[in-house]
């Protein structure tokens, strides 16, 4: 009970969390231009920046979230991004407000995914896959909802005043659930003893310096490097091939859907098929349904369900990274692991927006740019293919079976 309590928790948490501090700002960013003056490229960039923080301080949180757990991260990354976020909202100058979104670059780290899964694997080891994707299910419904919440609260309040109404809202329904719903931290035994300590260094080098770990980093983040590019290129390149604009920003609605789908199937996948293999097969998928945006004549209908297939290979492919560590190495040391693993995937999300413009401006066109991405995806895919010949790390300790 107190299990499901939890998740109940950290399901709320992370649609509310998602939603303010990741999707307001896009959302915003049209009345923070015209009320500041600031240009919508620099309050994109702001965006990206967060996210590079939020990058660069996740094997930090992997180190907290290993020694102090969930609650007391978590809780601790609220408050700092409700802080954060009143701090924007009352910033005379762009260099301010830049600064404060850096600050909820780092709460995004304690609070996001990262943290969200690593509790979820303490808590449902040894079969964490089903509460994973229950997770990631409210984390991608946060779009729907925050979206229009955003947009009916920036109209008439302002942005300044929007940022204080959501700074409240974080404050007042999530920092409550990481600090009385959310599970104590249950502290593995050190041992006390140089040696243990060392040892448990020498499994951790060990790993990250492995072949089926670096093959698992490389192969996910340009992966989604790829597929993110694409997907929040789809407006422009749906006006490339002279299709209206809200029909483009239909298709990125669409891909959001594929990855609830997408999610809710994967237990049935993660149950029949090995890890490695089961992420060769995804970004193989998504790089093909890129290629066919690309190659393919582009009625409507061919646009949205290829947006469709991208959205679901995406939405396996971030279960795959949340589950993936827990399942080929157990989870002993998932909260470290899985910070060196999010830091180059946040990276490139966070500089996937512009690799794919650039690519498109270099190219002269964007099918072009879908070509690069979509052969760039696949190449993606055939790091792993050495890999998948070998037989599969057995977990160190704490084997976790596959599925639910």
């Amino acid at each position: 009970m107190r299990r499901a309590v939890a998740l109940g928790a950290l399901c709320a948490s992370q649609l509310i969390s998602w939603g303010i501090l990741y999707y307001s700002l896009p959302v915003a960013a049209e009345a923070i231009t015209r009320e500041e003056g600031w240009s919508a490229s620099a309050i994109m960039g702001t965006l990206t920046a967060s996210m590079l923080v939020q990058a660069a301080v996740a094997v930090p949180v992997g180190h907290a979230m290993s020694r102090w757990g969930a609650r007391r991260v978590m809780s601790t990354g609220t408050a700092i991004a409700a802080a954060a976020l009143l701090a924007a909202a009352g910033s005379p100058t762009f260099a301010l407000f830049f600064a404060s979104w850096l600050v909820a670059g780092a709460a995004m780290s304690m609070t996001l995914y990262q943290a969200a899964f690593t509790a979820a694997t303490e808590w449902f080891a040894p079969k964490p896959v089903g509460a994973l994707t229950t997770v990631t299910i409210f984390g991608a419904l946060a779009s729907t909802v925050f979206a229009p919440i955003v947009s009916a609260l920036a109209d008439p309040l302002g942005w300044r005043a929007m940022y204080l109404v959501l700074a409240g809202v974080l404050a007042a329904t999530v920092l409550p659930l990481h600090v009385f719903a959310l599970l104590p931290h249950r502290a593995r035994p050190r041992g006390g003893t140089a040696d243990t300590r060392a040892a448990d260094r020498a499994e951790v080098r060990g790993t990250l310096r492995s072949l089926p770990f670096i093959a698992l980093t490389v192969a996910v983040s340009l992966g989604m490097l790829g597929v993110a590019a694409a997907n929040l290129n789809l407006i422009p390149f749906a006006q490339e091939r002279g299709l209206a604009h809200a029909l483009g920003a239909l298709a990125i609605g669409v891909c959001g859907a594929g990855q609830i789908l997408g999610r809710i199937g994967y237990p049935i996948i993660a149950a029949r098929i090995p890890v490695m293999p089961r992420l060769l097969a995804s970004l193989l998928f998504s790089g093909l349904a890129v290629l066919g945006l690309a190659l393919l004549p582009s009625p409507a209908w061919l646009l949205l369900l290829l947006a469709g297939l991208i959205g679901a290979a995406r939405g396996i492919t971030t279960l795959i990274m949340a589950s993936g560590i827990s399942e080929l190495w157990g989870p002993r040391h998932y909260a470290v692991l899985a910070g060196y693993l999010s830091t180059p995937v946040a990276i490139a999300g966070a500089v996937a927006p512009w690799i794919g413009a650039l690519t498109a401006e270099w190219t002269g066109s964007y099918g072009v740019a879908f070509i690069i991405l979509g052969v760039g995806t696949l190449a993606s895919s055939g790091l792993l293919i050495p890999v998948v010949r070998r037989r599969s790390p057995r977990p160190a300790s704490d084997p976790v079976p596959v599925g639910v």
